[in-house]
């Protein structure tokens, strides 16, 4: 306990000096015996003690998301800790992890403390910040979100000329540092057409799949052509540039991301339409493209090429989907595969 001796009881509270008091001085308190002095009588002198200050390191408390004893979001000042998020921060500052090494712009020995992490002034404004949460706990902090701040939803949290960039766990951020807290999501620049996005990496969970013909061209993270736009495809090859694209893939995040781009040629295998889930797509669908379930589904002169795997098609190039049926030549309709 700051300024004290002793163990104390476990678990119990202490009253300090310092900005965790009311804000209400003791030279302001009525004092009950003035009730019964008379007006010319001498006071006592205000006993008072020197207040802890704000750039020395405090340790408010080691706190859980538990309802009993969480502080909540936005709730250490600076200089303050235990924190575990950016979100247990005053608005603006961030919680720095230092390790036992001296926490940038506080006072005091935080080895001595027991090494928790503290609340600090951002070191940068590219420097990840939680600043705005839009849930029932914390719908408050600043709105719309700058520069490398979170947490967004979509880009219409963040402010004019940003997107929201999506993340699961602590992929890093294009144009900011830090680490930020996981899976919550920063606004960054606008990214240039042509230039690498890494959207999200998505499964196909309802609360959190893209969808069909979500992703544009050059942006990730897909598995399949149907996570892409209409007429362009998921590029997996694992070759490092990206064709038609601009930028390092490796350089968004660690792991590896596949992004939509361009059909390399017409005759690469395309996913652009489904009968039960995506009717919009194109149909008839023309050489190379899929998914088709008859002929009646390809174009004039083509037809239809079953498969129950990644089986070779006719005349084509590329993967395509697991046991997606595309459209073939000639060539292919005396070799057709599937059931």
């Amino acid at each position: 306990v700051p300024g004290c001796e002793g163990p104390g009881e476990e678990g119990v509270d202490y009253c300090v000096t310092g900005r965790r008091l009311m804000e209400t001085s003791p030279a302001n308190l009525t004092d009950p015996l003035s009730l019964s002095r008379s007006e010319n009588q001498e006071e006592s002198p205000t006993v008072t003690s020197s207040p802890i200050s704000n750039e020395t390191l405090t340790f408010v408390g080691d706190f859980t998301e538990e309802e009993d004893n969480w502080h909540g979001y936005f709730a250490l000042n600076k200089c303050e800790g235990d924190c575990d998020l950016d979100s247990e921060c005053a608005i603006g500052l961030v919680c720095y992890a230092g390790g036992g090494d001296a926490i940038p712009g506080c006072q005091g020995d935080p080895a001595s403390l027991g090494n928790w992490s503290y609340c600090i002034e951002r070191p940068s404004q590219n420097y990840l910040a939680i600043v705005y949460n839009n849930v029932d706990i914390a719908d408050q902090g600043i709105y719309p979100l700058g520069l490398c701040e979170g947490d967004c939803d979509t880009s219409d949290d963040c402010a004019e000329g940003l997107t929201c960039f999506q993340r699961e766990g602590y992929e890093a951020v294009p144009g900011c540092e830090g680490i930020g807290d996981e899976g919550h999501d920063y606004c960054v620049e606008a990214i240039t057409d042509g230039d690498l996005f890494l959207v999200g990496d998505f499964t196909g969970n309802d609360e959190d799949w893209h969808g069909y013909f979500a992703l544009n061209k050059c942006e990730g993270d897909c598995d399949f052509d149907s996570e892409c736009a209409v007429g362009l495809v998921c590029f997996t090859e694992e070759t490092g540039a990206v064709p038609g694209c601009a930028g390092d893939p490796t350089a968004l995040a660690s792991g590896s991301y596949n992004f939509c781009i361009e059909r390399p040629s017409p005759t690469y295998l395309a996913f652009v339409y489904n009968e039960d889930i995506i009717s919009d797509g194109i149909y008839p669908m023309g050489l190379c493209q899929g998914d088709c379930d008859e002929d009646a589904d390809c174009g004039e002169g083509l037809y239809c090429f079953e498969r129950d795997g990644f089986e070779e098609v006719p005349g084509c190039e590329g993967p395509g989907e697991e046991g997606v049926d595309y459209c073939v030549g000639t060539e292919g309709r005396m070799l057709r595969g599937g059931v």
